[in-house]
């Protein structure tokens, strides 16, 4: 475990926020819609259910360090659908994404950190077990962490914490500086 803050300690690495909060709009404005149909409904950014969609921000910095914390909005984790936090993108083919998977059958949520790298994927996966009430909207946030030294995703919900630690330092990828989120399934 890592000893240092995750990620992002320094002054201005902050690149954006988007809370969608604006009118319905079958674009998304300040993001570059990679894959799906993304679009804002009722203040909130959704997709149409495309595996595999992404949908990458407008904006970028140059310092490696990246730190993404999302939450899945009013209608909470749908059972079945993949949850994509996505950063050091440089294009379709190169960057790392954290994953979240809750299956209500089963009460777990399974944790994947990826890399994509030169369209090859590198994924390590863990499964904990949750409780049901505990995944009902506003409870839930995602988030990741990426620096040169260190890979993490976590999970808060109502009444724990989960964090998953990539055992090696990740190999970050030159010249991406962005981030986005994505859809693992077509049920998100």
């Amino acid at each position: 475990m890592a000893t240092k803050r995750c990620c992002c300690s320094f002054v201005g690495c902050i690149i954006g926020t988007d809370d969608f909060n604006r009118a319905d709009s079958s674009t998304v404005s300040g993001w570059d819609e990679r894959s799906g149909d993304w679009q804002i409904t009722s203040n909130e950014l959704t997709e149409a259910g495309t595996s595999g969609a992404l949908i990458i921000l407008n904006a970028f910095h140059s310092k490696l360090s990246w730190n993404v914390i999302v939450s899945p909005g009013s209608a909470g984790i749908i059972s079945g659908a993949k949850y994509r936090l996505v950063a050091n993108y440089l294009d379709d083919s190169n960057y790392h994404y954290a994953e979240f998977e809750y299956n209500s059958s089963t009460l777990s949520i399974t944790i994947k950190l990826c890399t994509i790298s030169g369209g090859t994927i590198k994924e390590d996966t863990w499964t904990e077990d949750v409780v049901a009430d505990d995944m009902e909207a506003p409870w839930v946030t995602f988030s990741l962490c990426l620096d040169p030294s260190i890979f993490t995703a976590t999970l808060i919900n109502k009444t724990t914490r989960f964090i998953v630690v990539q055992d090696d330092a990740p190999s970050l990828i030159a010249g991406g500086y962005k981030v986005g989120l994505g859809s693992g399934s077509a049920t998100a």
